[in-house]
């Protein structure tokens, strides 16, 4: 379990520059209701 502790902010680092990532991100984030659905054609970490 320690493991999340580096791998949850390793995520959001990568997420910057790894599209792939940043999908999961966000999906991450709406699922977990941080934030609303994206809005069109923009991304909601800027």
């Amino acid at each position: 379990m320690p493991g999340w502790v580096f791998l949850i902010p390793g995520l959001l680092i990568l997420a910057e520059y790894y599209h792939p990532i940043r999908r999961l991100v966000e999906w991450a984030k709406r699922k977990a209701g941080h934030y609303g659905p994206t809005p069109p054609g923009g991304s909601a970490l800027q």
